[in-house]
């Protein structure tokens, strides 16, 4: 995931709300610096099943549109945080 954000592959950062300091922080920057969106929602748990899978600390969205359609909602539902990532109210 990493180097789909560098490549400008990835739309969207979606971080898990209980995700490590250190892993939020990582792609958070990464996101920023790039010009990449990022949201933060649920946790882990949620994260990962919303997608089929186990626990999840970040997703990257690589769909352009899908990634629009998250961020509008998301937006919609959420505030910013201090650090630029748009905060679901819901974690």
């Amino acid at each position: 995931m990493r180097q789909g954000l560098v490549r400008g592959k990835i739309y969207l950062v979606i971080v898990a709300g209980n995700a490590g300091r250190s892993t939020k922080g990582t792609f958070q920057n990464l996101a920023q610096s790039h010009g990449i969106p990022c949201l933060e929602i649920h946790d882990r748990e949620k994260l990962g099943e919303a997608v089929g899978l186990g626990p999840k600390a970040v997703l990257g969205i690589a769909d352009q549109n899908l990634a629009a359609q998250i961020l509008m909602i998301g937006r919609r539902l959420a505030g910013h945080s201090e650090d630029g990532c748009t905060t679901g109210v819901d974690k």
